[in-house]
């Protein structure tokens, strides 16, 4: 969408091919810089576009905000598919080529509303990270199409030791309607949402309608570190290859920041038999609608709590005015009512025996 009066450029005007051959990183940068303090659209028609370099949205750092500005990378349509090989065939593709791990775009904040869309990006199993925001105020990405990086697909951060006062948060971002494959990536994270205490936490933003493929070889899906209130929204975690029992589809990190993360909601989640991880001390977290038809494991830590598709309760919640057997449905095979310590040792158990029977057993 490009709104009245908006500065459009195209990519091609700056000397960029996108034909798959030629290095198009000063073309589509010096095209970025061109759209000035005021921002507005690049537009890259289709074709693949060959990077060796960052590509920089905005020139904030940890000192300085970004003097650029609503700044959209617009491409002609994204692959709907992590599979096969890319012809140039359905859309706009940036490829790496660099020498070098380094990310392909970086959105250098404090920036307002940066955008890319209608765009895949291919690490080429060359790039370390696909799209790094850091301190992005209203960042988008849809829909969202990575592969092959060899790290991180999205990377959502703040820079340390940051001076700059003000709104400066990774927050109100929208990543949606697409996949991150990392099949391919041992160790490789599809994104990870993070912070520092000076530059602040990512928080309020959405993810919504995401496949994310990640490495049975110590591959995880999402990892969260210093984050809080953001949504995760009918979010599915594949794993490629069997399992060397490091692979996980969440990882709740608190040792970035203890109590973090925190307060994020998790709708219609699933994943494929993989355990959810946690480190250190984290906050509260929920899900809805957790899926298990997958295979994937049910959370089991007092600060993740929810309600599978079936209706069984998870984690530590506080029952008031429990009337009925039917709130003790599960089968002496389930975990029925769990009584826990402050620590979260479990202690005793209330549940309906296979005979029907309400039964205790002391833990």
């Amino acid at each position: 969408m490009v709104s009245s009066g908006e500065l459009v450029l195209n990519v091609k005007d700056f000397g960029a091919k996108g034909d798959g051959v030629t290095d198009d990183t000063a073309a589509i940068q010096a095209a970025i810089y061109a759209l000035g303090y005021a921002g507005g659209v690049l537009y890259f028609p289709k074709g693949i576009y060959l990077i060796s370099d960052t590509l920089n949205v905005g020139n904030g750092t940890a000192s300085a905000v970004s003097t650029q500005n609503a700044i959209t990378l617009q491409g002609a349509g994204a692959a709907n598919t992590g599979a096969a090989v890319y012809d140039g065939g359905f859309g706009t593709m940036i490829r790496y080529i660099g020498s070098t791990e380094k990310p392909m775009i970086h959105v250098r904040g404090p920036i307002n509303a940066p955008r890319i869309l209608d765009i895949s990006l291919d690490g080429n199993m060359m790039a370390s990270i696909g799209v790094r925001a850091t301190n992005a105020l209203g960042f988008k990405y849809r829909p969202c199409a990575i592969r092959d990086t060899t790290q991180i697909g999205i990377l959502m951060d703040s820079w340390p030791s940051m001076t700059v006062s003000g709104t400066k948060n990774n927050m109100s971002c929208d990543i949606a309607d697409g996949w991150i494959n990392l099949g391919n990536s041992p160790y490789a994270v599809c994104i990870k949402l993070s912070g520092d205490i000076d530059g602040g936490d990512t928080n309020m933003s959405r993810l919504h309608n995401l496949h994310l493929l990640y490495s049975g070889t110590n591959g995880r899906a999402l990892l969260l570190g210093f984050c809080d209130s953001n949504l995760f929204d009918t979010i599915n975690c594949y794993r490629q290859g069997a399992d060397n029992g490091s692979a996980y589809s969440v990882i709740f990190d608190g040792t970035e920041q203890v109590g973090y993360p925190a307060q994020n909601t998790f709708i219609n989640f699933s994943a494929t038999s993989d355990d959810v991880a946690v480190y250190g001390t984290i906050g509260d977290n929920i899900f809805y609608n957790y899926q298990t038809g997958d295979g994937g494991a049910v959370p089991d830590h007092p600060n993740l709590r929810g309600v599978t598709q079936d209706g069984h309760h998870f984690g530590s919640f506080d029952f008031a005015n429990l009337k009925s057997s039917n709130d003790l449905e599960t089968t002496g095979s389930g975990n029925g009512l769990i009584v826990k310590t402050p620590d979260g040792t479990k202690r005793y158990r209330i549940y309906v025996s296979n005979a029907g029977a309400l039964s205790a057993q002391l833990l």
